[in-house]
């Protein structure tokens, strides 16, 4: 990951941002034979180590991530910023800590408001750092039409997926939608019903839709 950096932030002349995430056991398990165990854990490890490389510096041992791999013909490449993927509390507070900014999907403005941004600088407080220069990305599902029952139902189908992931599920939960995580669960294959388990409320909150 971190060769691949460096070569990217060399190529594009230093305009790289590297965004890092631990993505979800069915994708760590089932593609890649590996195992999350304590995710902001080995998210932390992983972030220090990469950074560390970057920095041209021996990176540091961890529990679960061990290296000593350094980079080979380029850098080193010390100003690349890192964004780490975050939902949970936990996630956001590492990536307050130990990042330049934190990657959000599916998180409506009241999450961002209430979760995200005291998580993040809870973080920040624990490295020292104010909220200035962090970035916090927030992915918003937009469409312009005529017709926004058709872009609704279009959304549904593109968002399926992450109902059935626990990290969105959880943090669906948080946001104060359980009633549709319940009734999507309810609906346990029917994808129709599943797909009409997310609300007209979810979209609102989470999409910019005119």
């Amino acid at each position: 990951m971190a060769q691949t950096a460096a070569t990217i932030d060399d190529l594009s002349q230093g305009r790289l941002n590297l965004g890092l995430g631990v993505s979800h056991r069915p994708v760590v398990e089932g593609w890649h034979g590996q195992t999350i165990d304590r995710p902001a854990a080995e998210m932390r490890e992983y972030v220090a180590i990469v950074s560390a490389i970057l920095r041209g510096e021996p990176p540091p041992p961890g529990e679960k991530w061990r290296t000593g791999f350094q980079l080979m013909g380029l850098g080193p490449h010390p100003d690349v910023r890192i964004y780490v993927a975050a939902l949970s509390p936990g996630m956001l507070r590492l990536a307050g800590e130990t990042a330049d900014g934190v990657i959000l999907w599916l998180c409506n403005p009241n999450y961002v408001r209430d979760v995200v941004v005291p998580e993040v600088t809870t973080g920040r407080e624990r490295a020292g750092k104010t909220l200035e220069g962090f970035d916090v990305v927030a992915a918003v599902p937009a469409a312009l039409t005529d017709d926004p029952t058709a872009a609704y139902d279009a959304m549904r189908r593109d968002l399926l997926p992450y109902f059935g992931l626990p990290f969105y599920r959880a943090m669906i939960e948080r946001s104060g939608f359980d009633a549709d995580v319940a009734a999507y669960d309810a609906a346990a294959g029917d994808v129709e019903k599943m797909q009409a388990a997310i609300s007209n409320d979810f979209l609102e909150a989470l999409t910019a839709c005119r």
